[in-house]
Order: C-alpha cells, then sequence, then structure tokens
C-alpha cells in the first residue's frame, strides 16, 4: 500500500543536484570555519561565516523536516494503479474548528490506524491521514458505486445534523494533494461562491431542514509524465507562470471518463469534487450492494428528520446510503501544482493586491519626497548657518558623538542644536527598550527568511504547517541576533552587565509566545478539536527555546561585549535640559496618528491573509505581493520614526528613545482592531463560538504584537542613525 504525502520515486534531478548543492555549501562553510580557527583569521571573517552558517542551517533544515517545495513532486501511477484516497479531518465553516472525521456517523474507514503522517509540519495541526474505502484506480471510472449503508440512530442524526449545521467539509488528500470543491459544482443553495479545499456535508436550507450531500463525484486530473519536460525544471525553482493547453479535454464535464490513452506513467496535477444530495428509493443502493446508478436520474434532495418515526418492526433510525463516482481527465500543464484551482480563481485579489501595492508606493515616494524637500531642505540651511557660527566659537563642556560644542546662542533659542549634550543620554527603562528593540531586529529577519522561502518555492504554499516550521526554525537560529543587540544596545545605554539584557531577551518575548499559544491550546483541547497541537509537538518547542534558542541568544551578548560599541560622550555633566511645555498633539496623539501609516500599507494584505485563514482555504500564495508590502513597510516605519524624532527635537524634546519607538509600533495596535473589526463584522465570524473567537482573537494579538515590534525597532534604528548623522554633520560644518 502506497504511503500518503511519502516520497516519490522518481525525483527530478534538480532535487537531487539542490541537496547536493546545499551540502556542499554546508561542507564547504565548516572547511572554511576550521581553515580560520587554525590561521586565527576568525575575527575578519567571523561575521560573514556566521551568516553563511545560518542561512545553510535553515535552508538545510527545510529541506531535512520534509518541506520540500511549493510545487509538489508526486508519485507516478500507470494505468490500473490504486489511487491512495484518504480523509485527515471535518473543518467547520462556522466555528474555524478541526474535528476527527470519526466525530461525525460518517462511513467506516478503511484501518484503524492512521496511514502515515502527512508532513512533519501538520504535527502542529494534529492532522492525520486515514484511507478510505473508495475504490479508485488510475483510467477505471467508477459511476454510482455504494460506499456504505448506515442507520442512523436517534443520538447519530443528532450528531450528523450539528455537523451538517456547523457547515463542516471533509478533507480529501490524494497523493498530497487535497480535494478542491469547484465554485459551480455544488448543488443549488451550497452557499459556495468560490472553489476551496473540502467537500462540503451538507447544507441548511431553512432553519431547520437540513440536507446532507451523500453522494460525491470525484475528477482526478492527470499529467502524462515526459510530455513536458520543462515543466519539472519550473516545478523544482517554483516558477510562477502558469499555462493550459486549450484542448477539448480540458472543458470536458465532471463525469466524463478520459478518452486519452491509458499506456504510460501519469502524475495527480489535480482533484475536483462535486456534490449532490440523493434521497435513493428503497429499489436502489440500499437494497444491494455496489448498486450502479444512472447517472441522468433525478433525485430529490436527503433531508435529515429532526426526529425518528418508528417501522412497522418498532426499531426507529434513519437509513442513509453513500456514493461516490470517480472519473480521470488528461491535461496538459506547465507544471503540476496542488494550489491550481485556487490560484485561477483568485485574480480578482491579485487585482485588489496591485492596486494596494500602487497605493502603499505612492505612500512610500509622497513621505521621501515631504522628507526630501522639506525635512532636508531646512536642515541644508540650518547646517549652513551652524558653519558660518562655528568658525567663530570655541569648544564647550562636553561632546556628542565627537561634536565639539560651540555656542550657538546667536542663531536661535529653540534650534534643535541645543539640545547636543542631552539627545543622545539614555531612556527610561533601557533594559525594556534594549529587550523589545532585539525583539523586533529578530523577527524582521525571521519574516524575510520566511517569506522569502515561501516565494522561491521552498515551503509548500498549501500547507500552513510548512510556514508554521519555517518561521520556528527561522527563529531558532536567528536567537543570536536578538542576544546581540540587545546587549550593543545595554552597553550603547552605559550600561555594563550584558548577562541581563542578553537573559532578558531570550525570554521576554518568547515567554509571551509560549504563554499565549498554551492557552489558545487549552481552549481547543476543551472544544475538543484536533487542531490543537500535541503535546509531544509543545515539548519539542520547548526544547528547542530552552536549549538551541536561549543559548544562542547568550552567545549573542557574549559577542556583543567582545564587540563592545563606543559609548562615545553621549551627554555631559550639566543638569539634565528642561523640556518646554509641548503642544497637546505633539505627544501621544502625534504617535497614534503615525502608526496610522504602517497599518495603511498592509492593510490589503492582513484583509487578504485573513480571508484565507478564515474563510475556508486555509493559506496564503500570494507571497510574491507579501515580500513587495513587506518592504514597503519597512520603508514606510523608518521615515515615520525619522519624522516623528525631527518633530520632537524641534520642540526641544530631547526624550525621543520611547516615542520613536512607538510612533511606527502603534501600527500594531490598529492591526489587532483591525482584526476585532473583522471578527465582529464579517459574515463568515458573526456565529463562531467561545472557542473560535479565542483562537481569532490569541492569534491576532501575537500577529499584533509582533507587528509592533518588527516596526518599532525599524522606525528607532531609522531614528537613531538620523540622529547621529544630523549631529555629525553639525561637526563636519
Amino acid at each position: 500500500m502506497r504511503k500518503i504525502g511519502s516520497d516519490s520515486k522518481s525525483r527530478p534531478a534538480t532535487n537531487d543536484l539542490t541537496i547536493r548543492l546545499l551540502s556542499n555549501a554546508a561542507g564547504s562553510a565548516l572547511d572554511v570555519a576550521l581553515s580560520a580557527l587554525q590561521t586565527h583569521s576568525m575575527r575578519r571573517i567571523e561575521q560573514p561565516l556566521l551568516w553563511v552558517l545560518v542561512l545553510a542551517a535553515y535552508v538545510w533544515s527545510e529541506r531535512v523536516v520534509g518541506v520540500h517545495g511549493g510545487y509538489y513532486t508526486a508519485d507516478e501511477y500507470g494505468a490500473g494503479d490504486e489511487l491512495p484516497l484518504a480523509v485527515t479531518q471535518l473543518v467547520s465553516q462556522r466555528t474555524r474548528l478541526a474535528y476527527e472525521y470519526r466525530s461525525a456517523p460518517l462511513c467506516a474507514l478503511g484501518s484503524d490506524q492512521p496511514d502515515s503522517v502527512l508532513r512533519l509540519s501538520t504535527l502542529f495541526f494534529g492532522e492525520r491521514a486515514w484511507r478510505t474505502m473508495h475504490d479508485a484506480r488510475l483510467f477505471h471510472p467508477q459511476r454510482g458505486v455504494l460506499l456504505c449503508k448506515m442507520q442512523l440512530t436517534a443520538s447519530q442524526l443528532r450528531v450528523l445534523r450539528k455537523r451538517v449545521m456547523q457547515e463542516c467539509r471533509v478533507h480529501y488528500i490524494v497523493d498530497g494533494f487535497r480535494v478542491v470543491q469547484d465554485a459551480d459544482a455544488g448543488t443549488a443553495g451550497a452557499g459556495s461562491q468560490r472553489a476551496h479545499v473540502g467537500v462540503d456535508l451538507g447544507t441548511r436550507h431553512h432553519d431547520d431542514e437540513v440536507v446532507l450531500y451523500n453522494h460525491v463525484s470525484f475528477l482526478v486530473q492527470l499529467h502524462e509524465v515526459g510530455r513536458d519536460q520543462a515543466s519539472d525544471m519550473g516545478r523544482s525553482f517554483g516558477k510562477a507562470l502558469y499555462r493550459r493547453d486549450q484542448s477539448p479535454n480540458q472543458d470536458a464535464s465532471l463525469l466524463q471518463s478520459s478518452s486519452s490513452s491509458p499506456s504510460g506513467k501519469y502524475r495527480i496535477a489535480g482533484l475536483k469534487a462535486r456534490v449532490e444530495s440523493r434521497a435513493y428509493t428503497p429499489d436502489g443502493p440500499l437494497s444491494v450492494d455496489n448498486a450502479g446508478v444512472s447517472s441522468a436520474q433525478k433525485y430529490e434532495p436527503l433531508v435529515l428528520p429532526t426526529g425518528l418515526n418508528s417501522n412497522a418492526q418498532g426499531q426507529s433510525f434513519v437509513p442513509v446510503a453513500f456514493t461516490y463516482d470517480v472519473s480521470f481527465e488528461n491535461v496538459a500543464l506547465d507544471w503540476v501544482s496542488p494550489l491550481d484551482p485556487l490560484v485561477l480563481t483568485s485574480e480578482h485579489l491579485q487585482r485588489g493586491q496591485l492596486l494596494s501595492i500602487a497605493n502603499s508606493i505612492l505612500l512610500v515616494l509622497s513621505l521621501a519626497l515631504m522628507m526630501g524637500t522639506i525635512l532636508l531642505r531646512t536642515l541644508r540651511r540650518q547646517f549652513k548657518a551652524y558653519a558660518a557660527l562655528g568658525a567663530s566659537s570655541g569648544s564647550g563642556g562636553g561632546t556628542t558623538f565627537g561634536i565639539e560644542a560651540f555656542d550657538d546662542s546667536g542663531l536661535h533659542g529653540s534650534s534643535w542644536r541645543n539640545l547636543r549634550e542631552d539627545v543622545f543620554r539614555p531612556p527610561r527603562n533601557p533594559l525594556w527598550l534594549s529587550v523589545l528593540v532585539a525583539a523586533g531586529a529578530q523577527l524582521v529577519l525571521v519574516a524575510f527568511c520566511t517569506i522569502v522561502t515561501a516565494y522561491a518555492g521552498v515551503v509548500s504554499r498549501q500547507h500552513r504547517g510548512d510556514l508554521v516550521i519555517a518561521l520556528v526554525v527561522a527563529w531558532v537560529l536567528t536567537s543570536g541576533l536578538n542576544g546581540f543587540v540587545a546587549a550593543q544596545l545595554y552597553f550603547l545605554f552605559g550600561r555594563q552587565q550584558w548577562q541581563h539584557a542578553s537573559i532578558s531577551a531570550a525570554f521576554v518575548f518568547p515567554l509571551f509566545v509560549f504563554a499565549l499559544f498554551w492557552a489558545i491550546n487549552c481552549t481547543l483541547w476543551v472544544a475538543r478539536a484536533i487542531s490543537a497541537a500535541p503535546f509531544a509537538v509543545q515539548l519539542v518547542l520547548l526544547f528547542c527555546w530552552l536549549f538551541i534558542s536561549v543559548p544562542l541568544c547568550l552567545a549573542g551578548g557574549w559577542l556583543a561585549a567582545r564587540r563592545r560599541v563606543n559609548t562615545f560622550t553621549v551627554y555631559s555633566n550639566a543638569p539634565l535640559r528642561e523640556i518646554p511645555k509641548q503642544e497637546w498633539y505633539v505627544g501621544t496623539p502625534l504617535v497614534l496618528l503615525a502608526g496610522l501609516l504602517p497599518f495603511g500599507v498592509v492593510a490589503a494584505q492582513l484583509y487578504t491573509i485573513l480571508q484565507a485563514l478564515w474563510q475556508g482555504n486555509a493559506f496564503h500564495h500570494m507571497f510574491g505581493f507579501l515580500l513587495v508590502v513587506f518592504v514597503l513597510t519597512l520603508l514606510v516605519s523608518a521615515q515615520v520614526g525619522v519624522a516623528l524624532v525631527y518633530v520632537k527635537i524641534s520642540q526641544q524634546d530631547h526624550e525621543w528613545w520611547w516615542p520613536g519607538f512607538c510612533a511606527a509600533g502603534s501600527s500594531g495596535l490598529y492591526v489587532f482592531l483591525y482584526s476585532a473589526f473583522y471578527l465582529v463584522t464579517s459574515d463568515s465570524m458573526i456565529k463562531v463560538g467561545f472557542a473560535s473567537s479565542v483562537l481569532f482573537l490569541g492569534y491576532a494579538l501575537l500577529a499584533s504584537v509582533a507587528f509592533a515590534l518588527l516596526t518599532g525597532s525599524v522606525g528607532l534604528g531609522a531614528s537613531f542613525a538620523f540622529l547621529r548623522w544630523i549631529y555629525w554633520h553639525v561637526r563636519a560644518s
């Protein structure tokens, strides 16, 4: 019996070549490290070598854990080979929770044990593959085959009605391909406007009328191996180019058999399904096993009653028969991807994303133009004035980043130049600021690595668990950056205990993530949802945190102690300058208003991601757009931080550290508020239960905090670089 999701029998040569190249790269990196240690030249190359090792380990780990490409390399099948159809879970579109298939009174499975673990990443969501009793063989079409007969008792009827009213979908899978129900493949009243993963279990016509879909027609789309040799190369490198040959077979009806020759080997190119409700007559499949059913025959819908009536023998039950069809279609594709049926139905989303990116680019250009024409012009004029004054001024009592003090009282009393002795004083709560900025710096690198690997096809786009694996691996391997940045900032603030900063950075944000993850998982356990992460997975995550991430974070702090930054004379012994009375809008209102700009860049992408995660498709495939938006968000965050800090110092306010961080970081607040607004107003989220609301708001809170740290660290870093530049420029002038 062929295992679901197992390695293919004949992988393309490009995959083997990629693995060999990665192995050689890792080995070469280690050789360079050893030779550098032997020649005592480690100090000159340790930073580039560190990045090479991290990158090689990250890419190699993605291959080892089973995240082996966004475009699936499937098994090859010949005529008559069995197609391993399996079922994974029941997913409710109303509660957004995943339940075990056996939680509903449906046909028995082919085995009491799961056939296989689909991928390592699916362990995060408790997903397993269970073989079904369907008899599907290549180029052996089936019509009206009886899957099983059932006599539903009163309790079973209540459970089945409950699952239908929860809008559950049965998730089938064959060789890594998930069955997709077409937008027009359901019966009237299905309520589906777009293609989606999973097969509808039933629908609700009226308040109490529940219709069961007891007949499923499967269409297996096949791609002949060797028809297009370029397909393997395009698939291996993740080319997002799609072309469908316009052949008569492409427009064949769902139940039409393929007329192509069954010779040769084939790969699965897609699986589609159509559901139908059939109230069979007593002389139909209810009385004869494997009775053929004419596809042209019309049936009344099977309505599940609210109660049971006793028959002549005094028995109370509802007879139900489940049947299925299997047909085949030969298609010609440049490459085979499990996401084709869904990606092709998302063209309107792509147009919306392009429009959003265009608006974001205009926003970035507008901010850059404003800063270039107003801010830089003003600074240039002030630099010239300071240069004229500096020619006749002497040295003062202190320096600021090497800026010699001179008397600029003849210029004007409200100049930002007067803050030279105070602007680089350490902020309030320097340890907390160091920890938060370090966590944000790590998240920038984690987000970039994850998006790039997803866009390049290193991780599978159809499995959200693969993205979780990529996030965890990237977070663990970049923990050294977290400790390094925290210790460097702590040194910059005049503190010497780098251990305090590194240990705090290793525990503060990860502890928040684990606490939130544990709360969400406990809620899912109480709701008896299989999407809760197993206890073994939690132990693995805990091990990665305590025994890999924490040591790397401490190592980063130790490296920062060796490369201690020059603290300079950032403030003198003069008393702290009193901050003049500020306008009411310069404080918190201005900080909150600044956060709207980064949020405006990601608003459209946020809506798309929420739609993908909570509208049944459970994946986001437009990672090219996401990468562009990510870069634009970083640019806008930097510009917002610089603009707000300049406003602060222009008002003689030298306490700019925390406002510089919170200016762009306040965008995380808007992300959470928008997510809560989506939960309250979206038609698909209005009637979700308590567990689903906790799940949604918990992950929204986690994403919002991460986004706030990410944008805040970029804004503060740009602000710090800007202040160093302008005060250095005054000295140079």
